[in-house]
């Protein structure tokens, strides 16, 4: 028996379609967290020339990709959440409850794997920074090399603050989201009461 989200359930759909849709974007960030963590740990090269990178290539292309689909995951999860405390059968609640919140458990870890992959990166660039430092005072011939990294330690920073705006617009998201609920629990009270 399927349940369906109604009105409140993000345009009709089931709470079954919405649990799938979110499983598929699931699998595609976890795919995009492996993609990214396997470019980013690419054989450093030896040489200093300007056709072969320092490290491996980081991609925060990639990571912002992953970013905004766990932030779709996240908030497919709320409208879930809400979704299941309104089944009327408790065995099917309770089954529902048990996936929704193994699926933000899930989506939690990923998005902490992907964190602690921004952070080896950040501190990938500035320890190959420093060594480029150390190799331009012993040769002087190096200053393409920190363009690199400053090129690249400007494209972290803005990976960072779209995260940071995706988390912002999510809570907003949210608590839009929570608004509407309210308003329509306050509306079937009243068709209740005028009912009565």
């Amino acid at each position: 028996m399927d349940f369906s989200g109604g009105a409140g359930g993000g345009g009709g759909a089931t709470l079954s379609e919405m649990y799938q849709s979110a499983r598929r974007l699931l699998l595609s960030a976890r795919d995009g967290v492996a993609r990214v963590e396997r470019l980013a740990s690419a054989p450093a090269s030896s040489s200093y020339s300007a056709s072969a990178p320092l490290v491996g290539a980081p991609d925060p292309a990639g990571a912002e990709a992953v970013r905004r689909e766990v932030a779709q995951i996240q908030g497919l999860c709320a409208q879930m959440d809400r979704l299941w405390r309104s089944i009327p059968a408790k065995g099917q609640r309770d089954l529902w409850k048990r996936k929704v919140e193994q699926l933000s458990e899930e989506v939690d870890s990923l998005k902490e794997t992907l964190d602690k992959h921004s952070l080896r990166q950040r501190k990938r660039i500035l320890e190959a920074k420093e060594r480029a430092e150390l190799f331009e005072r012993a040769n002087g011939e190096s200053s393409h090399v920190l363009q690199i990294f400053d090129d690249e330690a400007q494209a972290m920073q803005s990976a960072r603050s779209s995260s940071r705006m995706l988390d912002e617009a999510f809570e907003t998201g949210v608590a839009i989201l929570h608004k509407y609920s309210d308003q329509r629990d306050r509306l079937k009270v009243n068709e209740t009461v005028q009912l009565a």
